[in-house]
């Protein structure tokens, strides 16, 4: 589980500038549209924290989030992966609340569930913090 502080850093960064669908996060309660338009569900899978010295309280914190994008099943995939390039440029090489987002990975995409398709985007990031 990833900092409470990176989770409230990407989730706010992500609505301020994302605006073509809704955003999730994942562990609330939420509907997707009910007319079956698209929407984002952002995750934190994996996160790792380690202390550079066993004598200092400075940790840091290694991880990946990822944007999970729904579309409806005849977006076309060159359009979900251009959606998947826009949202991995507003992460790119950025920082922002003490969180240092690295180079995000290729767009996935994934097979149709239903009436919608989906793709995801994982940008890996470090975070340095006290206790």
């Amino acid at each position: 589980m990833a900092h409470k502080l990176v989770e409230a850093a990407v989730e706010a960064r992500l609505r301020a500038l994302w605006s073509a669908s809704p955003v999730f996060v994942e562990n609330t309660e939420a509907e997707p549209p009910a007319d079956g338009s698209g929407y984002l569900m952002l995750q934190f899978p994996v996160a790792d924290a380690s202390r550079s010295a066993i004598n200092e309280r400075a940790y840091r914190e290694e991880g990946a989030f990822r944007v999970v994008l729904h579309v409806p099943r005849d977006t076309g995939v060159q359009q979900i992966r251009d959606q998947g390039e826009a949202i991995a440029a507003l992460f790119c090489d950025e920082s922002f609340a003490g969180v240092n987002c690295r180079v995000p990975g290729p767009t996935f995409v994934g097979d149709a569930v239903g009436a919608l398709s989906w793709a995801s985007v994982t940008i890996p990031y470090d975070f340095n913090f006290t206790r």
